[in-house]
């Protein structure tokens, strides 16, 4: 007689969320945090409007969140709960990108390796659920936001995929950090800037998240 073994619930799970998480540019030791366990994360009374936006998209709702903040005041922290509380309900696959890190890599790649070029960004615009971790801290020119950024949100948009962002900045500094010095340039700033905004019913602005 041969045994057949069953995997354990917990490594059926681990075993899905390898496969569903394609980027994770977050800490290991951030891989259990969940949005409802409160005992991992304490929600201010200032911040529930934002918890309250990543309530309702594990629920369904695919408007985009743009989560601001001064550095350290867990944003991130709040946005990879969010990520593993919907990974955890096998809601779909998703991704956290460095923007910082993975845009310079991506640019690299197009005079480098231009199919992993066009893979990368064939898996930013079609990925579950993205987020753009530190948007506004990357190296900015007019390439990286036509070719890389633009690209993939339209998509993204098209396609009403659910997409968060974490930044120090306000959208309307991201557009000035966009703008550049042409003509050109301040219109495609605008474009982005109008993307996001269409797409995202508040700008939240997280003021710290204490941790229990």
């Amino acid at each position: 007689v041969v045994r057949e073994f069953e995997p354990c619930p917990a490594a059926k799970a681990f075993e899905a969320r390898k496969l569903n998480l394609w980027y994770d540019d977050f800490p290991s030791e951030w891989d259990n945090l969940r949005l409802s366990d409160t005992k991992s994360i304490t929600i201010s009374n200032n911040n529930l409007t934002a918890v309250q936006a990543l309530l309702k998209a594990i629920n369904g709702d695919k408007s985009w969140i743009y989560l601001g903040g001064e550095r350290r005041v867990g944003k991130s922290y709040l946005a990879v709960a969010f990520v593993n509380e919907y990974l955890a309900k096998e809601l779909g696959s998703a991704a956290v990108i460095n923007t910082s890190r993975r845009f310079k890599e991506i640019n690299d790649l197009n005079f480098n390796d231009k199919e992993a070029f066009n893979n990368i960004i064939s898996e930013l615009s079609n990925v579950d659920l993205l987020v753009l971790d530190g948007f506004g801290d990357e190296y900015i020119n007019d390439f990286i936001r036509d070719t890389i950024v633009l690209p993939i949100l339209n998509e993204r948009d098209s396609k009403n995929l659910l997409t968060i962002f974490t930044s120090r900045y306000t959208l309307n500094t991201v557009k000035d950090l966009y703008s550049g010095k042409s003509k050109v340039s301040s219109i495609r700033s605008e474009q982005l800037h109008e993307l996001i905004l269409s797409n995202i019913n508040n700008e939240f602005y997280i003021t710290g998240i204490p941790l229990g």
